[in-house]
């Protein structure tokens, strides 16, 4: 296998059209079924881009060795970016909630399921906004004083042991 064949490796592999990846990478449908069909040299530039863009390992693009991506802690969300084109702040956005911890992720899964209900039992966006924000907000108190409470219960304690 060659560079251009493993080039539509890639593009096969993140699942996207010929026209889907050039975009990513500012190249012509035309062009790229040009260098995959191997009618036209994979540049320097293109193969940077392709690496880049798409956290492809380099020496597996030039010579097939080694694995087709590079493995690191962001690769498959890296991967899924790209397959559903999030922009920076939905990537970050996921990125967050998966590093939170178990109950605060939870938190988030609550308030998410209660604006699904919301919208189901209302019409009016103005009303929907005012009962999510409403909602957030009571969500984040009751997470924060669950929080607070053993902190202030060890307090209590202790300051009762003094008097």
């Amino acid at each position: 296998m060659n560079i251009n064949e493993r080039v539509r490796e890639v593009r096969s592999a993140l699942g996207l059209t010929q026209k889907e990846f050039g975009q990513k990478i500012t190249l012509a449908q035309t062009y790229l079924s040009q260098i995959e069909k191997g009618d036209r040299d994979v540049t320097e530039k293109i193969r940077k881009l392709l690496c880049l863009q798409f956290n492809v390992n380099e020496e597996w693009l030039l010579t097939g060795n080694g694995s087709m991506f590079l493995e690191d802690d962001n690769s498959l969300l890296s991967q899924l970016s790209i397959q559903y084109n999030l922009d920076e702040f939905s990537r970050r956005f996921i990125q967050t909630f998966i590093q939170l911890p178990a109950s605060h992720r939870e938190v988030i899964k609550d308030f998410a399921a209660s604006l699904f209900d919301d919208a189901d039992s209302k019409n009016s966006s103005s009303n929907l906004e005012e009962v999510q924000k409403k909602k957030f907000m009571q969500m984040a108190e009751d997470q924060y004083n669950e929080e607070k409470t053993p902190e202030l219960q060890v307090s209590s304690v202790k300051e009762s042991d003094v008097g």
